[in-house]
């Protein structure tokens, strides 16, 4: 038997982070649409899966290593079960370390 869960969860920083794609010195302005995390988990026959879509540019190794391990710890999934997505939009704030680009504010 296939489970599946839905969530969602609001991510939203604070107006001033720095915007991702963009030179370092553009940051926010305002906040239009919230940003999310929606978890997707699935169960087939005890084998469990974790699905995350993020309304973010994209997360570099030290985010999604870091989230992994959180969920690890705390529900005791295996890193090579969980996929962290990126909608990959340039309306959110710089969540991976890319020269030129700004600093990481998470």
């Amino acid at each position: 038997m296939l489970k599946l869960g839905l969530g969602r969860e609001i991510i939203t920083p604070e107006i001033g982070c720095h915007m991702a794609g963009y030179g370092w010195d553009v940051f926010s302005e305002s906040i239009n649409d919230d940003l999310t995390a929606n978890p997707m988990p699935f169960d087939y026959d005890g084998e469990k899966v974790l699905l995350i879509n993020t309304t973010v540019c994209q997360q570099g190794d030290y985010t999604i290593n870091y989230i992994k391990s959180k969920i690890k710890e705390n529900y005791g999934l295996e890193a090579d079960h969980i996929s962290v997505l990126s909608t990959h939009t340039h309306s959110g704030p710089v969540t991976y370390a890319t020269v030129g680009w700004g600093e990481t504010d998470i």
